[in-house]
C-alpha cells in the first residue's frame, strides 16, 4: 500500500502539478508567448465555458508547442532510470563502444533535456522550438513527440510511465482552461522561483521560494 500511494502521489499527482506550474510562470513570464497561446485559444474556443476535448486541444500548435516546452523544462522525474541489456545478439553500442550484456546503464533527464546540440540555448523557454516539423542534430529523427528520440520525459522503452496519456490530457485541459478563461499577472515570482535547485525525484527550485504566486486580474472574455 506504502509503494501504491507514493506511485500515485509521485507519478499523478506531484509531477503534473509541479509541470503545471512550471509552465504558468513561463508563460506569464513572456508577454509574447502570453499573448500568442492566447490569440490561439480565442479563436480555437470562441465559448470560454465550453473547453474542447482534449483530442481537439491536441490540434492546437502553438499550445502543443508550450507544453512540449513546459514538459522539458520540467524533465518529470529527473533521477537516473536505470535500463539492462539482456539480448546477447543485439548489444547496445556508445560512441563506437560496445555495451557488454547484463551491465546497467543510466542516464539523467537534466543532462538529456539540457544537451545543447538537441536544444539551442536549453535554458531559455522557447515554444518556437517544437514547430515547423523540428528535427534533432542528425537531422532524421524529429523531437516533435514522446515515442521519439529526444523527448524523454516519459522515459522509453517497455518500462516508460503508465500514465502519459493522462498527463497529457491534464496539461493540455489545464492550461487551455486557465488561460483561455482568466487574464492573470504573476506576483513576486521570479525565474529563480521554478529554477533547477535540486533533485529530489522532481525538479526542487530553490530554498526559500513561495511558489509560483499570480493575481487573477479578470476573465478570459
Amino acid at each position: 500500500m506504502q509503494h501504491e500511494s507514493e506511485s500515485l502521489i509521485g507519478a499523478g499527482l506531484e509531477t503534473t502539478a509541479w509541470t503545471l506550474a512550471l509552465g504558468s510562470f513561463y508563460i506569464l513570464h513572456n508577454p509574447q508567448i502570453y499573448a500568442q497561446l492566447q490569440d490561439e485559444l480565442r479563436t480555437a474556443i470562441p465559448d470560454a465555458d465550453q473547453i474542447p476535448p482534449w483530442a481537439t486541444l491536441e490540434t492546437l500548435p502553438y499550445l502543443t508547442a508550450v507544453i512540449r516546452e513546459t514538459l522539458r523544462m520540467g524533465m518529470g522525474v529527473i533521477e537516473r532510470l536505470v535500463r539492462i541489456n539482456r539480448n546477447p545478439s543485439q548489444p547496445w553500442v556508445y560512441h563506437h563502444t560496445a555495451i557488454p550484456v547484463n551491465v546497467a546503464v543510466s542516464m539523467d533527464q537534466y543532462h538529456m533535456l539540457m544537451n545543447e546540440r538537441v536544444f539551442p540555448n536549453p535554458t531559455t523557454f522557447q515554444p518556437e522550438r517544437w514547430l515547423h516539423d523540428p528535427r534533432g542534430p542528425d537531422g532524421l529523427h524529429p523531437l516533435t513527440h514522446y515515442s521519439d528520440e529526444y523527448l524523454t520525459v516519459f522515459g522509453r522503452g517497455t518500462r516508460m510511465c503508465l500514465g502519459l496519456n493522462l498527463a497529457y490530457a491534464e496539461l493540455y485541459i489545464g492550461f487551455a482552461t486557465l488561460i483561455r478563461r482568466h487574464r492573470l499577472r504573476l506576483v513576486g515570482t521570479t525565474v529563480r522561483d521554478v529554477a533547477f535547485y535540486a533533485e529530489n525525484t522532481i525538479l526542487s527550485p530553490w530554498p526559500g521560494t513561495k511558489g509560483v504566486r499570480v493575481l487573477v486580474e479578470s476573465s478570459g472574455d
